[in-house]
């Protein structure tokens, strides 16, 4: 018996004449409500008076209005940033980085100062007196608790004992060892030929030029750079800027053992290896006596300048 035949669908009626487009509206874009506070003036203010430097820097990145309104007027900004608060991240540092309060910041008896703060030379954040980084006084050492100026007097002692066990005994809060690493050859820069050429000739450097350098200087315009000044005093350097200069000290190559062989007396021959100060650029500084402290870019009254202008 054949299969029944089944119905076909009925065929869809093709469209007559042109496809007609219908445009669709995109919805409106909405304000956000921070955009809108921060274009009015006053309300800027409000809310930019209550952050840190680094918040106002975040805010400026979120979007182009913000940044506009934020930064398009220069004496706006100005007052904006100066107006920064402390962002308290230098008490979290100093129990992490220096081992304050045993390195548990939950712990911490100092707090940050908030709007008490002053700007850092170097990157203008906004530290409190509590966030910055400064060299706490030797609590061991009576001598030195209240006499900042008998305190730097130790300061040559730092640089002979820095690697003596009595420096790490305690008496010297950690940052003040880090701190002395920086004041001591790190801070040094010396030179190549290359990078002097007008104190050499052909054959080298030549000491007639570097010592019409080194006589006629007065005592004023030798460097005069203290360690105290520079971490104890009035000093005011954020802590990622001093980790940062710390960082880039350790990087920079200071010396270099070179080799070569030397003829003894009896003819034989040894293989001595001595070590050389490196320039900036990696050649070996052969650029006798004319050491520039990295600090003030004066030149330094090493010993060794001392004794030469003490020869003459």
């Amino acid at each position: 018996m054949p299969p029944k035949r089944t119905k076909k669908a009925p065929a869809v009626p093709k469209t007559q004449g042109k496809l007609s487009f219908q445009r669709i509206q995109k919805p409106q874009t909405t304000v956000s409500p921070l955009v809108q506070i921060l274009s009015q003036y006053e309300l800027m203010l409000m809310v930019t008076d209550q952050l840190s430097s680094a918040d106002i820097i975040h805010l400026t990145a979120t979007c182009k209005e913000i940044k506009m309104y934020l930064t398009d007027d220069k004496t706006i900004y100005n007052s904006i940033v100066e107006n920064a608060n402390c962002d308290g991240k230098g008490i979290e540092a100093r129990a992490k980085c220096f081992g304050h309060w045993k390195g548990d910041v939950t712990k911490a008896t100092a707090q940050c100062g908030g709007s008490d703060c002053k700007p850092y030379d170097g990157c203008a954040a906004m530290v409190c007196n509590e966030c910055r980084f400064h060299i706490a006084y030797m609590n061991n050492l009576a001598c030195c608790r209240n006499d900042p100026a008998h305190w730097q007097s130790h300061e040559v002692d730092f640089a002979e004992d820095i690697d003596s066990p009595e420096f790490h005994s305690g008496n010297f809060p950690l940052e003040t060892i880090r701190a002395a690493h920086l004041a001591g050859e790190t801070r040094e820069r010396r030179f190549c030929s290359e990078c002097k050429p007008h104190l050499c000739e052909e054959e080298g450097p030549v000491l007639e030029y570097i010592f019409d350098i080194i006589f006629d200087r007065d005592d004023e315009d030798w460097c005069s750079c203290t360690f105290g000044e520079r971490f104890l005093d009035d000093s005011w350097l954020c802590i990622p800027c001093f980790i940062k200069e710390e960082a880039e000290a350790y990087r920079r190559p200071l010396k270099k053992k070179i080799f070569k062989w030397e003829t003894n007396a009896d003819g034989s021959r040894k293989f001595v290896g001595t070590e050389k100060h490196l320039c900036d650029c990696g050649r070996v500084a052969d650029i006798e006596y004319l050491v520039e402290c990295r600090w003030c870019d004066e030149y330094m009254l090493t010993p060794k300048v001392h004794n030469t202008l003490l020869d003459f």
